[in-house]
């Protein structure tokens, strides 16, 4: 912390001479780490770039280059924030510093018991206020994270490793042999599962490796874009596909800590002609034609395996293989880029909070580093990434398809401090205006109703507009329906 002397010295910056000369005297007085700091608050944007684009991730990188922040420069950053803002409150001033206090506080971080948070000055309106900026590439350098991602002490991760799930493992090409041992042990298997977690493992399914490795080797290719080109495909608010930075434009708390990409898949054959090679050369160019290419064949293989898949629950449930399957084909589903950055404090923060998937199926590819947790039985367990099996688990939707038989359960993802970790999730969905309810022969005295009739688009519209999804989900989403009046069986039949 500087001394008293240091603030009178600034003081006197701040009441005397021209912005101009700043510099100048800033640059005979301090070194190093202050230069720095100095530089950060007259930095000027190219004449490329508008007012409206700036961001962190743009003076970061232009100014402070491969320069990594040193926690000091925090202190210095803020004393300078505190004695200008308190100089000028009453003048109601205008200045480039109001911008840089909040650019470069949600940016850097420091944490919640920092020893120096200034108040905020009239002159920051309330966007510029909710401008929180997740920027991996600089982020995960930092020793103090911001509060918005530390999580309440129940929910931040064990501190110990916990137990291993005991995941059923499927073994998908038996079941397509029709042999009828093979067909009846693979069923009882996903029952058991679905019964009590809602989780089970596909290896032998017939997806090829190199298209597994040619998707994972793309997320490399976008997470490791400046955060400028990745936002060219920003998610807008309400909207489920386009990149997201930790979803810092819709919550304010218990943030995650990650990046993701999602885009729509489309099965029917009207729509689905290269739908997902086409989106990425349409946002984002030519350079992203491979891209899409790659993840167009991913989304193919993955709902030509969830069908598969369905088959097999219809199976379990005793529908027959077929019910399911139709329902869902030409699904209309959603495809999700995962990157978990390294955290310095992944105690305090989770990459992905504790929930529900409000879809009706996920297939998910873990890359070598483990994270994926699953609540079950009063704990967490782990499960451990394998190259050559999926993680599928049940989603809210299919929950309702069974009416409550089939759970899906809460789980969530876990960060560390060394290595980034990645996945590509496949959420199976069912074509928008497709109403959501079970076969009659899954309704009996034994298994009234749980759940009313409902169309997916609904469901969507709920959780990305006004429900952040956790274990509670459908039943929030059927409190809403009546709440808002908008429960019209009739209108469905």
């Amino acid at each position: 912390m500087p001394s008293s002397p240091m603030i009178i010295v600034l003081n006197f910056l701040f009441f005397t001479s021209s912005s101009s000369i700043w510099p100048n005297i800033f640059n005979s007085l301090f070194s190093n780490v202050h230069q720095v700091a100095v530089s950060f608050f007259f930095w000027q944007p190219p004449s490329s770039v508008t007012p409206s684009q700036v961001s962190p991730s743009i003076i970061v990188r232009d100014r402070f280059k491969n320069f990594l922040v040193p926690p000091t420069l925090n202190t210095y950053i803020y004393i300078y924030i505190y004695i200008y803002t308190h100089i000028n409150r009453e003048r109601q001033m205008e200045h480039p510093l109001a911008i840089a206090k909040v650019r470069y506080s949600n940016l850097a971080m420091p944490s919640a018991d920092h020893q120096f948070s200034p108040s905020p000055t009239k002159n920051e309106t309330k966007d510029e206020q909710k401008s929180l900026v997740f920027d991996a590439s600089f982020l995960q350098n930092q020793s103090h994270i911001p509060h918005e991602f530390i999580w309440p002490d129940h929910e931040k991760p064990c501190p110990e490793p916990p137990p291993m799930l005991h995941v059923p493992c499927v073994d998908l090409n038996g079941f397509l042999s029709a042999d009828p041992l093979a067909v009846s042990t693979t069923t009882q298997l996903v029952r058991q599962a679905c019964l009590e977690h809602g989780f089970f493992l596909v290896v032998n399914h017939g997806v090829d490796s190199q298209l597994l490795k040619a998707a994972h080797k793309s997320m490399d290719f976008f997470f490791d874009k400046p955060l400028q080109e990745k936002q060219r495909v920003q998610r807008k608010l309400g909207d489920h596909c386009g990149y997201a930075s930790s979803f810092t434009n819709r919550f304010s708390s218990k943030l995650p800590w990650k990046e993701t990409l999602s885009f729509r898949f489309c099965a029917d054959d009207q729509q689905a002609s290269n739908i997902v090679e086409s989106y990425f050369l349409n946002a984002m160019g030519e350079d992203y034609r491979e891209f899409g290419k790659v993840h167009q064949k991913y989304c193919e293989a993955m709902s030509s395996l969830s069908l598969r898949v369905m088959e097999i629950l219809g199976i379990s449930l005793g529908v027959g293989p077929i019910h399911f399957r139709d329902f869902f084909a030409g699904n209309d589903s959603i495809m999700r880029l995962n990157y978990y950055p390294p955290c310095q404090k992944p105690d305090l923060t989770l990459g992905t909070g504790p929930h529900c998937d409000p879809t009706s199926l996920t297939i998910l590819h873990q890359d070598h580093v483990g994270g994926l947790e699953v609540y079950v039985n009063g704990k967490w367990h782990s499960i451990p990434p394998d190259p050559e099996a999926f993680v599928v688990n049940i989603g809210d939707t299919f929950m309702a398809l069974s009416n409550g038989i089939y759970k899906s359960c809460l789980h969530r993802a876990i960060v560390n401090s060394q290595t980034p970790r990645k996945s590509l999730a496949f959420f199976l969905c069912p074509k928008m205006d497709k109403v959501v309810s079970p076969p009659k022969e899954l309704v009996s005295s034994d298994y009234p109703r749980m759940f009313p009739d409902f169309r997916w688009s609904s469901l969507l519209e709920f959780t990305q507009k006004h429900y952040r999804a956790d274990m509670k989900t459908l039943d929030a989403f059927v409190k809403w329906l009546s709440t808002e009046g908008i429960l019209k069986i009739q209108q469905l039949n």
